[in-house]
């Protein structure tokens, strides 16, 4: 009976140290999703800085050329709106994967032929 009981308690310390491990790990995940998150917004704040230069030189350069300053701003905004519109349909056209739409499908199979008897 000692026996069993010294397996018992190896056994509970083993578990112990896993679920320890598990409790760290998820601890150094978090920690580093955090980073990782802000990391994500700081390269996201210098890239829309980035294409806010990138649009103030497009507009300097059209005025050097002879357009007016409000046309230039103008153009710099439609192409804005162009591309924003463009983004806006890509994401309606992907919306659809997000219902995982063939694993949907199969299961829905798999349950209509288990109901009906079919294996």
């Amino acid at each position: 009976m000692s026996e069993v009981s010294a397996l018992l308690r190896d056994l509970r310390s083993v578990a112990d140290d896993y679920a320890e491990l598990a409790t760290l790990e998820v601890k150094r995940s978090g920690i580093s999703l955090a980073i990782m998150v802000g990391a994500g917004v700081g390269i996201a704040l210098m890239l829309v800085t980035a294409w806010m230069g990138l649009m103030a030189a497009g507009v300097l350069g059209l005025v050097a050329a002879g357009l007016a300053p409000a046309w230039a701003i103008l153009c710099a905004v439609l192409l804005n709106l162009v591309i924003a519109a463009g983004l806006f349909f890509l994401i309606r056209r992907k919306q659809k994967d997000l219902g995982l739409p063939a694993t949907l499908r199969s299961l829905r199979a798999a349950t209509s032929r288990s109901d009906s008897g079919v294996h």
